[in-house]
């Protein structure tokens, strides 16, 4: 890092913008030419209307840009539907790095964000906001008698 502006790298001078000029023209530093079409105020104001127009202009291309990102990057995630309370499970990058994810959970899910986005509670206190392709329902494989004892005789021995 250079600490020094591109444009002055460039041009090898601070760059004068409208502010810059209008405030000249108020403390007498620069006199204003007589032949200018409209005041510096008047330009001004102008010129504020016209980026704000620029802004909401660009402001819709974004929308309209990060639609079409979310629309292809759901082409082919498949159709997963959560509530709030589900319990699910999660792919997380493991400790060995992000080539080797591993299911993590349960976790609990928070709030539905979108069709496919979810925010959810990892347990420590961590709310994240995660896409269902890396969501999977948990289903729990032991259920209350599951597990088999030294005691239990019906199965033979053990």
């Amino acid at each position: 890092m250079t600490g020094v502006s591109p444009y002055m790298l460039v041009y090898g001078r601070v760059p004068r913008g409208p502010l810059a000029m209008l405030k000249e023209s108020w403390t007498g530093e620069s006199d204003v030419p007589l032949h200018l079409s409209k005041p510096v105020d008047d330009y001004l104001v102008d010129l504020r209307d016209k980026l704000d127009a620029v802004a909401d202009i660009a402001t819709s291309h974004a929308d309209r840009a990060q639609e079409n990102y979310a629309d292809r990057y759901n082409l082919r995630a498949r159709d997963k539907h959560f509530k709030e309370g589900d319990l699910a499970v999660v792919l997380a990058a493991d400790n060995a790095g992000k080539l080797c994810p591993r299911w993590v959970g349960p976790v609990t899910i928070v709030k539905v964000k979108s069709p496919y986005s979810y925010l959810v509670d990892t347990g420590n206190g961590q709310v994240r906001h995660i896409h269902a392709n890396k969501i999977r329902k948990f289903i729990a494989r032991v259920h209350g008698r599951g597990v088999i004892s030294d005691r239990d005789v019906k199965f033979g021995r053990v």
